[in-house]
């Protein structure tokens, strides 16, 4: 008999099951093509629905942060959503399954990242699904349509600028080789998935994380492949600076944790102007900020409606702070029970398993 646990040493504190082939009748049929996996990175089973990620531990694997806001979105019928600083695309992958979007989006600022997600939605068929931009945060505006989102998602830097130690670049510079594989199978080469990795956001077991861890004129053309193409043109004239400028010679680890290329503020002004009224955005962050947070939502008139506090153990502070706001919403707040990770004898909660692997 297996029994189900959640391996902390793995990507995103990845649930551990029996390997599931995602083409047999309990998993998803997928149509891939030869997607790339390059040394260094990996292929993660996701243990949902079939779906996998590609990961480069040089850079910046997801942790449970990014999988608890993917479960706390419930705009099922939503027509199109977005996820601000997609990084390895892991909030759309998910919400591939959880939701009925007909079109996600993610917008990343960092190319290397952008060309995994893209891979890892193309793994999984995705690719009339998902659509990666890469773009920077501060010009999202004048790369998608105004009030063009049903909802928004973001797992922004923690941290402020200035604030812990900003590590270096990552030894050994960018990988980018001969394909290791240019199979769509679920292997990194090896015929084996490798999800043993540190992941660098998994909450450790003590409970805490890691310590490190205005619109262009005239109408806008809507819709994806517009989306990407705006952005791309806008680089090519100079309006808006190339990301890779911006992010050249920067640890992605560091921007992944640190406001070092946008501000919360950033986050809060772009999602105020993407989102429709009445439309959802959903944020993770640390409940160190949150006064900060809470008064920067609403001068930008997203409005939270819905608010739950992530606790490792019964007795133990939280560290996680998770937030539904509506754009142009009426002022209630709704405090949700806590969610614990962790029983008492370090087993994980029924709740914390089923937001992974589900009913």
């Amino acid at each position: 008999m297996t029994t189900d646990k959640i391996d902390e040493s793995g990507a995103g504190a990845i649930m551990r099951r029996p390997s599931q082939d995602s083409t047999s009748p309990e998993g998803r049929e997928k149509d891939a093509g030869a997607v790339p996996v390059y040394p260094g990175e990996r292929i993660d089973d996701l243990q949902r629905a079939g779906l996998r990620i590609i990961q480069d531990p040089a850079r910046f694997c997801f942790g449970m942060d990014a999988v608890l806001l993917s479960a706390y979105v419930q705009m099922k019928k939503a027509r199109r959503g977005l996820d601000l600083g997609t990084g390895n695309g892991i909030i759309p992958i998910l919400l591939s399954d959880r939701t009925d979007c007909a079109s996600l989006t993610g917008l990343e600022i960092q190319a290397a990242s952008a060309d995994l997600a893209e891979r890892s939605a193309a793994l999984n068929g995705l690719g009339e699904r998902i659509h990666i931009v890469r773009g920077d945060i501060r010009e999202a505006d004048r790369i998608f349509a105004a009030a063009s989102f049903d909802f928004i998602t973001c797992n922004p830097p923690y941290r402020q600028a200035g604030s812990g130690r900003i590590s270096g670049p990552p030894a050994g510079g960018p990988r980018r080789q001969t394909p290791i594989s240019q199979k769509a199978a679920g292997d990194s080469g090896t015929g084996k998935l490798h999800p043993q990795e540190p992941a660098d956001r998994a909450i450790h077991g003590d409970g805490t994380l890691p310590a490190d861890a205005e619109g262009a004129e005239g109408p806008i053309r809507t819709g994806d492949a517009a989306d990407a193409e705006r952005a791309e043109a806008l680089i090519r004239t100079g309006d808006i600076m190339d990301a890779e400028d911006r992010t050249r010679g920067l640890d992605p680890r560091a921007i992944a944790r640190h406001e070092i290329l946008c501000t919360f503020e950033d986050v809060a002004r772009a999602a105020s102007v993407l989102l429709r009224p009445g439309g959802h955005f959903y944020l993770v962050h640390r409940p160190l900020r949150l006064a900060e947070i809470i008064a920067g939502l609403c001068a930008h008139g997203l409005e939270p409606k819905r608010m739950r506090l992530v606790y490792p153990y019964v007795d133990k502070a939280p560290n996680m702070v998770l937030l539904d706001c509506v754009r142009g919403g009426a002022p209630e707040l709704r405090v949700e029970p806590p969610l614990i990770v962790y029983e008492k004898n370090g087993a994980y909660t029924p709740e914390l398993l089923r937001i992974y692997y589900g009913n």
